[in-house]
């Protein structure tokens, strides 16, 4: 079920560690934006899903009382667990929370909602929902499916031209002078 193209995400893993830099493009203001990746275990955010391994990462974060099981439920006739964190406030003064549906049998998301509640009692929140999962073998081909490739003609924001400088994209910057 392809859609409209929201955002485009890249980045890559640092050697050694959960994490890394990335670039994020949004079609709604034609921007490339620096991002990043991967959370450390005493991050002051709530949890999230982690791209490369996100069964093992979820148990995980179970193990370190960052999510709890909050009850069993259905999804296209499938059973799921519910996974919820507490809140958590941020270095920004915001609080988050997090819920995580995954499947039964695989522990792979199928769901995951973010609340942010800002210091002005605003709140947003961003609804991910994954339809399908494909594990490719990584080979020249496959590799070029990795690439950021915004549309001629986005803005690069601040501070994407040094990202680099924190550690390989894995592919070349686009805003980089």
């Amino acid at each position: 079920r392809r859609g409209r193209l929201q955002v485009d995400f890249a980045g890559q893993r640092r050697p050694g560690r959960l994490g890394g830099p990335a670039l994020m493009y949004s079609a709604r203001t034609n921007e490339i934006s620096q991002s990043g990746f991967g959370r450390a275990p005493n991050s002051k955010s709530a949890p999230g899903v982690d791209p490369f391994d996100p069964g093992r990462s979820l148990k995980e974060l179970q193990a370190e009382g960052r999510l709890t099981v909050a009850g069993e439920v259905e999804i296209d006739g499938r059973r799921a667990y519910r996974l919820v964190s507490d809140a958590v406030r941020n270095g920004g003064g915001s609080v988050e929370r997090s819920e995580i549906i995954v499947d039964a049998e695989t522990y792979l998301p199928r769901e995951q909602r973010l609340s942010v509640r800002a210091p002005n009692g605003d709140t947003t929140r961003i609804v991910w929902t994954y339809l399908v999962y494909e594990r490719l073998p990584l080979s020249r081909k496959t590799s070029a499916l990795l690439d950021f490739d915004p549309p001629a003609g986005a803005k690069c924001g601040p501070g994407t031209e040094k990202l680099e400088r924190k550690g390989s994209l894995g592919f070349p910057n686009p805003c980089a002078r």
